[in-house]
Formats: C-alpha cells, sequence, structure tokens
C-alpha cells in the first residue's frame, strides 16, 4: 500500500504517528517526510536525504526501497507538482490533514480554491481518500473529486485539540487495514500532541516556539487553545523574503490580532516588516534581526509577565537568535 499525506498543516505529524504504528504491528514500512530537511524513515531508522536538484525525484527511489507500507509527505506547493507526485508515488490512500491559507501565490487565493487544487491532484490510483478538515464546504469539495474518480471518502475524527486529525487520519488507515488503534495508543498520540502544544519555560518568561505555524488561521487555532493559561501574549512575526504571500496573509491577520485585550505587543521583523508595522499600527513595532532586539523582546515579555510567541517563518536570522538564546538555562 502506498500512501500520500496531503493538505496544508500536520503533515510531518501524521506520517511521524502513522509510520510508528505501522512498524508496531510488524509492517515493513518506509516513510518520507520533508518540512526542514528531507528525512527517510525505513523501520526504527530515521536517515537524512541529500537532496537531488529536484526534490521531487527522490520519490522514485524512495518507493523503490521493498515496503509493505510506503507513506509519503507530498510536498509539492503547485497544483502542476502536486499532480506530478502523485502520478510518481500512485498512491492507493490520499489523506488530507486540513486546508489553509499558505502558498496562496501558486494554490489560490482562498481556502475553496486551495481545496480544489489538492483534490485535482487525486488520479485514478486513489482508492481511498481520507479528510481530515473540519469546514463542510471544504469537505464537500474533497469529497466530490473523491467520488468523481471513484474513491472511496472518509471522514478523519477530530479530538478538539488542535493538530488531532492527525490522530484521526492513523485511526482510519489502520481501520482500512482490518486493524485499530489501542486506546493506549490513542492515550499516547493524544500525550504527544498536547506535549507539542505546550508552552515553554525559561527563567519566569513561558513561550512557545509556533514559527513553523505559517498560516494565520493555524496561529488563531494555536492562541485561542494557548488563552487558557490566562496570559496576555507578545507576538514575534518575523518575515522572509521569498515568501511575501505569507507576508501579505499575516500583516492582515496583525492587524486585527493587534485589537484583542489579549495582545500586550507584536515585534516584527525581516523582509517587509516595515511596511507590515506602519499597517499594523501603534501596537506593533518593528525591529532589526540581530541579538540586541532578541534580547528586547524576551525582557519586554519578562516584564509584562506575558506569553512570547513566535510566528510566520522559521527560517529567519531573527528565529534563530530568540531560539538560542531562549534555550539559554
Amino acid at each position: 500500500m502506498r500512501i500520500s499525506i496531503s493538505g496544508i498543516r500536520g503533515k510531518t505529524t501524521t506520517v511521524r504517528m502513522l509510520h510508528r504504528a505501522l512498524v508496531r504491528r510488524g509492517l515493513r514500512v518506509v516513510s518520507k517526510t520533508t518540512g526542514e530537511e528531507a528525512l527517510l524513515w525505513v523501520g526504527e531508522e530515521v536517515l537524512r536525504i541529500n537532496r537531488p536538484k529536484s526534490v521531487l525525484d527522490e520519490n522514485f527511489e524512495v518507493i523503490k526501497i521493498p515496503h509493505d507500507v510506503a507513506i509519503i509527505e507530498n510536498q509539492a506547493i503547485t497544483p502542476y507538482t502536486m499532480r506530478v507526485f502523485h502520478h510518481i508515488v500512485k498512491p492507493e490512500v490520499i489523506a488530507v490533514t486540513n486546508v489553509r491559507l499558505d502558498h496562496t501565490e501558486f494554490l489560490g487565493e482562498s481556502k475553496i480554491e486551495i481545496a480544489k487544487s489538492i483534490a485535482s491532484s487525486f488520479n485514478e490510483f486513489t482508492e481511498f481518500v481520507i479528510n481530515g478538515e473540519e469546514r463542510s464546504d471544504i469537505e464537500g469539495i474533497i469529497r466530490e473529486r473523491a467520488e468523481r474518480i471513484g474513491a472511496n471518502y472518509i471522514k478523519a475524527r477530530n479530538y478538539g485539540i488542535p493538530c488531532s486529525e492527525s490522530i484521526g487520519i492513523v485511526e482510519e488507515v489502520l481501520r482500512l487495514m482490518e486493524d485499530s488503534l489501542s486506546e493506549e495508543e490513542r492515550g499516547e498520540l493524544i500525550a504527544e500532541i498536547e506535549r507539542g502544544l505546550s508552552l515553554r519555560k525559561r527563567g519566569e518568561l513561558l513561550w512557545y516556539n509556533g514559527s513553523k505555524v505559517n498560516d494565520p488561521e493555524s496561529a488563531e487555532i494555536l492562541i485561542n487553545y494557548l488563552r487558557k493559561y490566562g496570559k496576555g501574549f507578545v507576538i514575534s512575526a518575523n518575515f522572509r523574503r521569498d515568501r511575501r504571500d505569507r507576508t501579505s496573509l499575516f500583516a492582515r491577520f496583525l492587524k486585527d490580532l493587534s485589537k484583542r485585550d489579549f495582545i500586550v505587543k507584536i515585534f516584527v521583523s525581516g523582509f517587509g516588516a516595515k511596511s507590515v508595522a506602519r499597517y499594523v499600527g501603534e501596537n506593533c513595532i518593528y525591529v532589526d534581526e540581530c541579538p540586541d532586539s532578541a534580547q528586547k523582546i524576551i525582557e519586554f515579555s519578562e516584564g509584562e509577565g506575558a506569553i512570547l510567541m513566535l510566528l510566520a517563518n522559521r527560517k529567519t536570522k531573527l528565529v534563530d537568535i530568540m531560539l538560542e538564546k531562549l534555550s539559554e538555562k
């Protein structure tokens, strides 16, 4: 069986959870995740991939590895490359984790358009489509495409916490294999997600690394979840030259966010951040990408007794500096 993990957020988490569950059942499992670096999972072994010129070419080699199940993250970010990916992998199962506003310059400027772009990659090899997206209009697009190509449509369960659709997808894949998650396994996966949603501590400062949370909807879901701690938030949003569409989306989000009473201050840095600060307004401050700025943000957050939250982009200079400082004992 070959499985494609598609969608916008949570793909790597889903691959990792599913891989472990199937290895535990004695199957030969080969998986590939993307993200900051490409990783190849072969049974219990995890290897770094030396990327060729074309990232899509990696998948030709992955599916040649002997396996009972291959699970491959669909990292493609255009409708064309998603279709090419599925033509290479020929997955019998496609799982869509969710649909979020990201890569809008390629996939479409609305969630409806992005859902259509993702669904357009389903092809004649697809026998089952598992959907983790909750919004009914998005679900309708995914279901309609599945039915049009003759695939069986399955709705994954959501456990009411961010990212829990990954657990629902694991459950549905196991059902296809006439197996199921035990209560103990389900509890372990829920605990794993909750650990990933936990705040970290540096002295008296509580902070959360949401720098990989690259779309406003996911950021808002996460912020609302973390409001249970009863504290205000200091946001550090960091922008990249090659993600201008993301910067534009976050600018609108931050402008709305800045008006909420639980937001103490917003700091922005990176390419285009001066314009974002002017657009968002007086509660938003531009800072340079330097150690002094990182220290300023950390000390301000400590002084306010607020949660410091990194957002928007991981691969930025200031995030590297912030994470190094926040990890100091």
